[in-house]
C-alpha cells in the first residue's frame, strides 16, 4: 500500500509537472508569436526605409554626377587662372631684378663716387656740399621705398642719436638746464611741446614730468631752512625778518664739486693743493646775501656760478649777519675740505677759503671800524689824510716802512680798552670767518678801480671844466646843493610826466563815456578776455587800447576785480593811495554814479590835474633857479650875477654840457642825484678812444695829458682783473700800470688826500697778484650781479605775499641755476 501511495503521488506530481510546462509552453508560444509579428513589422518597416533610401542615393549620385562635372570645369579655369599668375609673376620678378640691378649698379655708382671723393669737411664750396647732399638723399630715398612717409626719417634721426652721430633730442638734465636758463614756465613748455607734436616734428624736449621730477630733487625743501624772525627796528618798532639759510653746507659743496669733476669742469693741476672757494657777501636792495663759490672754473665770477648760503633782510654788519645767521657761519668756520668719488673711492680735497665783499663789509668782517677811520688800511696800518704829493709809496706819515696788519695783531688790538690805542681794531672784535686769514682778504678789485676812476679821473675832470667857466673854485657846500637840486628837478619832472599821462586817460575816458551814453560803442576785440567787477567798463569800448593805466584792483564793495580806472581812481597818488588796506575803493557800480555822473567827475579831476600841472611846472621853474639863489647868499663875495655864472652855478655850463654830452656818446649816463657812474659805464669811459673823445673839450696842458694816462692805464687795470691766472708778463703789465697811474695822479691831484681805494691799488694789489696770480678770479663782480639776479626773481614772485613762501621760491630757483651752472 505505500509503494502504492509513493505511486500515486509520483504520477499526481508528474501531472502537475506537465501542467506547468503545458503552460509555459502556451506562453512561450504566445511569446514567439507576438515577437514574430514585431518583427515581421519591423522588417517590412525596414524595408520601406530602405525603398526610400536608396531613392534618395539615386537622387545624390545624380547630383554627385553634376557636381563633379562643375569641379572638372573649375579645375580648367583654375588651371588656366594658375598659368596666367604664373606669367605675371616671372614677368614681375623680371621686371624687379631689372630694376634692382639698376639700383645695385647706381648705388654702386654713387658708392664708389662718394668713396672716391672727400670727406664732407673737407668739402669748402656751399656748391660741392649741396651736390654731396643731393647724392646722399638718392640713396636714402631708394632706401626707403617710393611710399616712403615721415616715419622713415624720424626713425633715422632717432637711430643716429642712439648712436651719437647727430643729436636731435635733449636728455632729461639737459631740458632741465633749457627750461631754468630760458626761464620757462609750465605753459611755455607745454606750447612749445605741442607745437611740435602739430608739425610733426620731433620734439627734442622731455617731459614735463621729468623736470618736475630734477626740481624736486635739486631743490628740494630738506636743503634749506625758513625762519621769520620778529627783531626791533633802529626806531623802537617790531618788524619781522626772514631769514632763508642752507641746512648742510659741507654736503652740499661736496655735490657740487663732485658735479664738477664729474662734467670736467673742475680746473685743477694737482688736487693735494686743493680747491680755492670764495665767500662773497654783500647787501642789494633790501636783502644781505651770504653766497660760496668754487673759483677753480672757467666762469667762477659768473652770478649764477654763486651757491646761495643765506640770506635775509635786515642790515648789513658783522653782528647781523652773525645773529641771522650764524649757524651758517659757524658751518664756514669748520668747512676744511670736500669729499668726493674717485673711481670708487672717497677723496679728500682741502679747501682754502677766500673773502670776497666791497670795503665797508671786509672792514666789518674784521673788526676794523672802517675807512673814514684814521688808520683806514684793513691790510697795514696806513695813517689817512694823508696829501697824495706828500705820500711815499710803501712809507707811512713819518717817512717809515709801514707796518702790515696780522691776524695776531687784529686780536691784539681788539683787547685794549683804550680806543685810540686800537688803531681802530674794534673792541673785542674777531674776525667773522675765521678760516680766513688776512692775507686771503680779497682786494675789492671792482670797488678799487671804479672809485679811483670816479674820484681822481671823473670827478677831477667835472672840477676842471667847472674852475675853467668860473674862473675859479666852486664852494665845497655847493657840491651838496647842486646834489640836492638836481634830485628835486628829477622827482618833479616824474610827477609831470605822470600828470600829462593821467590828463591823456582822463580825454579819452571822457571821450568813451560819452560813446557808451550815446549807444555809439564799438566793441574791443580784447574784451573778453578783459574782467571788471563794473557794468560800465571802458574796456569794452575799441578807443580802450590807447589808455595808459590799465592796473587792476579789488573792489571793496561787490569783492571783483575792477579796472583802477573803473573805479575812479585816475592819478598816480590816487592809485598808491589804494595800497594802504584802511582805504575803501569800490567800483562805478557799488557807487551807483550814473554815466553822465562820470563825465561830469572826468572834467572837473581834468582842471584839478592842470591845475597841479601848472604847479609843478612852476617848482621846477623855481628849483632850476633856486641853486644859484641859494649859493649867491651864502657866497655872495664868489658868485656874480650874470646870466652866464647863473647857468654855471646850476651846472649848465657849455663845457660842462659838453663833457656831459661825451659821456653820454661813449655809452654813459651820469646819475642825477650822485652824479657819478656804475661800473659798467665807467668801463666804457676808460676805453683809449673814450678818453680822447670827452678830453678834447679841454685845451691841451701836462696836466690833461696825465690825467688820459692815468685813465687809460687804469683801463689797462681793469682789463686785467679777469677770472683766470696770469701769466709773468701780465703780472708785470699790471704792476708798471699801477706805477705810471701812481706817477701821473701826483702830478695832476698833488692836493687831494689819499683814500683808502688808491692805498690799496697802489700798496697791496700787486703783493696779492704776485701771491695767487689773480686779481679777478674771486671778484666782488659776482655777487653783484647777483643782486639783479636776486631781484628778477623778487619780480617774478613779487604776487606771493608771504614772505617765507616768496623765499623759498627765490632760494629755490637759486639752487637751480646754480645747478645749471656747473653741469651746463
Amino acid at each position: 500500500m505505500e509503494v502504492l501511495q509513493g505511486v500515486i503521488g509520483e504520477r499526481d506530481r508528474l501531472q502537475q509537472e506537465v501542467i506547468a510546462l503545458t503552460h509555459e509552453k502556451n506562453v512561450a508560444k504566445q511569446m514567439y508569436q507576438g515577437n514574430m509579428r514585431l518583427v515581421t513589422s519591423q522588417r517590412d518597416m525596414a524595408k520601406d526605409i530602405m525603398v526610400g533610401l536608396e531613392s534618395q542615393i539615386k537622387e545624390h549620385k545624380k547630383e554627385m554626377g553634376k557636381a563633379i562635372r562643375e569641379i572638372k570645369g573649375k579645375e580648367k579655369e583654375e588651371g588656366v587662372l594658375r598659368n596666367q599668375v604664373k606669367f605675371l609673376r616671372d614677368a614681375l620678378n623680371k621686371e624687379n631684378l631689372k630694376k634692382k640691378e639698376a639700383f645695385e649698379k647706381g648705388r654702386r655708382s654713387v658708392e664708389r663716387e662718394i668713396s672716391m671723393s672727400n670727406s664732407y669737411d673737407s668739402l669748402h664750396t656751399a656748391e660741392a656740399r649741396k651736390r654731396r647732399i643731393e647724392k646722399a638723399l638718392t640713396l636714402l630715398e631708394s632706401v626707403a621705398g617710393e611710399d616712403c612717409t615721415a616715419d622713415f626719417y624720424k626713425d633715422l634721426l632717432k637711430q643716429l642719436d642712439n648712436k651719437n652721430l647727430f643729436k636731435s633730442t635733449f636728455s632729461d638734465h639737459e631740458t632741465f638746464q633749457i627750461y631754468h636758463e630760458l626761464g620757462f614756465s609750465r605753459e611755455k613748455l607745454a606750447k612749445l611741446k605741442s607745437w611740435y607734436r602739430d608739425l610733426g616734428m620731433i620734439d627734442p624736449f622731455s617731459s614735463l614730468h621729468e623736470v618736475k621730477k630734477l626740481e624736486k630733487e635739486i631743490g628740494s625743501s630738506s636743503l634749506y631752512t625758513i625762519t621769520p624772525k620778529e627783531v626791533m627796528s633802529h626806531n623802537g618798532d617790531k618788524k619781522t625778518v626772514t631769514v632763508c639759510q642752507m641746512n648742510n653746507i659741507q654736503a652740499y659743496a661736496n655735490m657740487c664739486v663732485q658735479r664738477l669733476v664729474d662734467s670736467e669742469k673742475l680746473i685743477l693741476d694737482d688736487i693735494s693743493n686743493g680747491i680755492s672757494v670764495a665767500i662773497s657777501v654783500d647787501k642789494g636792495g633790501n636783502d644781505v646775501k651770504l653766497c660760496m663759490s668754487i673759483a677753480d672754473v672757467s666762469t667762477p665770477n659768473s652770478c649764477r656760478q654763486l651757491i646761495p648760503l643765506g640770506i635775509y633782510n635786515n642790515d648789513e654788519s658783522a653782528e647781523k649777519i652773525k645773529e641771522h645767521l650764524g649757524e651758517v657761519v659757524n658751518q664756514i668756520n669748520n668747512f676744511t675740505d670736500v669729499t668726493i668719488k674717485v673711481d670708487g673711492e672717497d677723496v679728500k680735497i682741502p679747501v682754502s677759503q677766500f673773502l670776497v665783499a666791497d670795503l665797508k663789509l671786509i672792514y666789518d668782517c674784521l673788526g676794523h671800524t672802517g675807512g673814514s677811520s684814521t688808520y683806514c688800511c684793513p691790510y697795514c696800518f696806513f695813517k689817512s689824510r694823508q696829501k697824495i704829493g706828500n705820500h711815499e709809496k710803501g712809507k707811512d706819515e713819518k717817512g717809515r716802512d709801514c707796518p702790515l696788519r696780522t691776524e695776531q695783531s687784529y686780536k691784539d688790538l681788539s683787547r685794549l680798552i683804550v680806543k685810540d690805542d686800537r688803531m681802530n681794531v674794534k673792541f673785542n672784535s674777531e674776525f667773522l670767518f675765521k678760516l680766513i686769514p688776512l692775507s686771503h682778504v680779497v682786494p675789492a678789485s671792482m670797488h678799487v678801480v671804479n672809485g679811483c676812476a670816479q674820484i681822481f679821473g671823473l670827478n677831477v675832470l667835472k672840477q676842471w671844466v667847472d674852475d675853467q667857466e668860473s674862473l675859479g673854485s666852486l664852494p665845497k657846500k655847493s657840491r651838496k646843493l647842486e646834489k640836492e637840486t638836481q634830485k628835486q628837478k628829477v622827482e618833479i619832472e616824474q610827477k609831470i610826466v605822470q600828470t600829462s599821462n593821467a590828463l591823456k586817460d582822463l580825454a579819452l575816458l571822457k571821450k568813451i563815456y560819452t560813446k557808451i551814453d550815446d549807444g555809439k560803442t564799438v566793441t574791443s576785440r580784447s574784451s573778453k578776455t578783459e574782467t571788471c567787477a563794473t557794468e560800465m567798463c571802458v574796456f569794452i569800448d575799441n578807443d580802450s587800447s590807447q589808455l595808459l593805466n590799465r592796473t587792476t584792483i579789488e573792489c571793496h564793495g561787490c569783492g571783483g576785480k575792477a579796472h583802477a580806472v573803473c573805479c575812479g581812481i585816475w592819478s598816480e597818488d590816487e592809485y598808491l593811495m589804494t595800497r594802504d588796506p584802511s582805504v575803501v575803493v569800490q567800483c562805478w557800480s557799488c557807487e551807483g554814479v550814473a554815466v553822465r555822473g562820470i563825465i561830469q567827475l572826468c572834467d572837473e579831476q581834468s582842471i584839478d590835474l592842470k591845475n597841479v600841472q601848472d604847479e609843478l611846472q612852476e617848482s621846477f621853474k623855481f628849483v632850476d633857479t633856486e641853486f644859484f639863489i641859494i649859493v649867491r647868499n651864502v657866497f655872495r663875495d664868489l658868485v656874480e650875477t650874470n646870466d652866464y655864472r647863473t647857468q654855471f652855478w646850476k651846472g649848465n655850463g657849455l663845457l660842462r654840457k659838453e663833457l656831459e654830452n661825451g659821456w653820454k656818446r661813449n655809452g654813459a649816463d651820469m646819475c642825477a642825484f650822485k652824479q657819478d657812474f656804475d661800473g659798467n659805464h665807467i668801463a666804457k669811459l676808460l676805453k683809449p678812444e673814450s678818453i680822447d673823445d670827452y678830453c678834447s673839450v679841454f685845451t691841451p696842458s701836462s696836466k690833461l695829458e696825465s690825467m688820459k694816462s692815468f685813465l687809460i692805464h687804469l683801463g689797462k687795470i681793469q682789463q686785467l682783473c679777469v677770472a683766470r691766472d696770469l701769466n709773468a708778463e701780465e703780472m708785470d703789465e699790471m704792476d708798471a700800470c699801477i706805477n705810471i697811474c701812481w706817477e701821473r695822479v701826483r702830478e695832476f691831484a698833488e692836493d687831494m688826500n689819499m683814500t683808502p681805494k688808491l692805498h690799496i691799488l697802489v700798496e697791496h694789489v700787486m703783493p696779492y697778484v704776485r701771491r695767487f696770480r689773480t686779481l679777478g678770479k674771486m671778484s666782488e663782480q659776482s655777487i653783484e650781479s647777483f643782486h639783479a639776479l636776486y631781484n628778477r626773481l623778487q619780480d617774478r614772485f613779487k604776487s606771493i605775499r608771504n614772505d617765507s613762501t616768496r623765499y623759498s621760491h627765490c632760494f629755490r630757483v637759486l639752487l637751480f641755476f646754480n645747478y645749471v651752472s656747473m653741469n651746463s
